[in-house]
């Protein structure tokens, strides 16, 4: 996200998605970060609670760009990514969110 804030964020959007155990004091501090840059970067994250679900299918799909990480829910993810046009990308990699 920091890197995300401090890029060519205007055409962008970022959503993030939070597992099933996050609380209110998660948010919270996501939003105190997001704030922290105050360039109007925030306007263009989107952070989604699941709840019990783990992810939409659907939603995958119409995305452009999909970052990994190292907890197993990627690897169905990615299943589901199979065949599509969507970039994967690890959030592991520098500057993912450059050009």
């Amino acid at each position: 996200m920091h890197d995300f804030c401090q890029s060519d964020f205007q055409n962008n959007l970022l959503v993030i998605y939070l597992g099933k155990s996050s609380t209110d004091k998660n948010l919270k501090q996501l939003a105190e970060e997001i704030n922290r840059f105050g360039n109007g970067a925030g306007k263009n994250i989107i952070a989604v609670n699941m709840g019990e679900k783990i992810f939409s299918p659907t939603a995958l799909k119409k995305g452009t760009h999909f970052i990994t990480t190292r907890e197993m829910t990627t690897l169905e993810a990615l299943d589901y990514l199979w065949n599509t046009d969507v970039k994967i990308v690890s959030a592991l990699d520098d500057n993912i969110f450059k050009g």
